[in-house]
């Protein structure tokens, strides 16, 4: 994994020649990263008061917790001071923000009561992002808010980068998932698809620091960790796909992926907030391979 200290790590040439050929990125001490982790701490201390945001599964109740998690997530996402912190942020990797289309920036909780692990609070199992976007030029930014290890973290199996492994993504269908949440039926559907092998190979948990961000192709294989049973993980992360990528047919390698279409609608521009859907139609592109 490559450990990068210098700017604009996510430009178009960091996204050619690292990200969407298999490299994981950690930047160090981002600057606005580390403003966005107070801003998120003094929110969740907020919203879990008087407990603390990583042992608050320890004295709510599930209900409590989960309405708790629900209030996060949304006074995170409305935040203006957050909004303003997130644009910093994307300007010092090196991102055009019109030219960037992002999916919703999210802060998570995942406690270690598998009770709690539930709706909004789901442990990730084993999978690529790609099985759900079949977007191949997508790229995940993650980075903890309290400091982590490597029980409490997420883990990549870059072994996976060019090793296929069977999974159920080509019958696994979000129009599915989205009915099953608004009616309120079927919580067993699965909120992405499964590996249907052991995955067998070595992972790598990331243990990095408040106000560090890694940087991976979302057709990296990974899973969510949760093994220290005391105390939650709190994480910010999201999405975010290049147009000019989509025009230069520059993406990762697709080793397993069978998802029958690609949700461009779940990306929209940073600064106006058009789907990426909407402005491929308009602009009639089609992906070069």
């Amino acid at each position: 994994m490559s450990l990068v200290n210098h700017p604009a790590v996510l430009s178009h040439e960091g996204r050619k020649q690292l990200l969407l050929k298999g490299d994981l990125l950690v930047q160090r001490r981002v600057p606005a990263m580390r403003k966005l982790c107070e801003c998120a701490m003094l929110i969740a201390s907020d919203v879990f008061r008087p407990f603390h945001p990583e042992y608050a599964h320890q004295d709510l109740s599930f209900n409590d917790y989960m309405e708790c998690l629900n209030t996060l997530m949304k006074v995170f996402s409305e935040n203006l001071e957050v909004k303003k912190t997130i644009q910093i942020f994307l300007i010092e990797l090196g991102i055009k923000l019109d030219d960037t289309f992002c999916d919703r920036f999210l802060l998570r909780i995942l406690p270690p009561k598998l009770e709690f692990q539930q709706k909004r609070a789901k442990k990730l199992w084993a999978h690529r992002d790609s099985w759900c976007s079949n977007v191949y030029q997508q790229i995940n930014l993650w980075g903890p808010i309290y400091p982590i290890s490597k029980s409490r973290t997420i883990t990549i199996f870059p072994e996976y980068w060019l090793k296929p492994i069977q999974n159920n993504s080509a019958t696994w269908d979000i129009a599915k998932l989205r009915e099953c949440r608004q009616l309120r039926k079927n919580f067993s559907y699965p909120s992405i698809p499964n590996t249907l092998e052991d995955v067998t190979y070595p992972g790598v948990p990331v243990v990095i620091e408040p106000g560090d961000i890694l940087g991976f192709s979302g057709a990296h294989l990974h899973e969510s960790t949760v093994a220290d049973f005391s105390r939650a993980r709190v994480s910010f992360d999201f999405r975010l796909v290049s147009l000019t990528d989509i025009k230069l047919g520059i993406k990762a390698p697709n080793r397993d992926g069978k998802a029958v279409n690609r949700n461009f609608s779940w990306f929209s521009r940073f600064t106006d907030q058009v789907s990426l859907e909407k402005v491929l139609e308009a602009k009639n592109f089609e992906e070069l391979d």
